[in-house]
């Protein structure tokens, strides 16, 4: 494989896993302050 493909197919995966990782956060986050005061 292209080395330039291999180094942004590398990038893509970091920023998804990272978005991903914010989005877990984010929800734990959620559903502790929901347990804590729930609506």
């Amino acid at each position: 494989m292209d080395s330039t493909m291999a180094d942004t197919a590398v990038k893509v995966e970091k920023m998804t896993r990272k978005r991903d990782r914010t989005r877990n956060v984010m929800e734990s986050a959620k559903a502790c302050s929901e347990r804590i005061a729930p609506q």
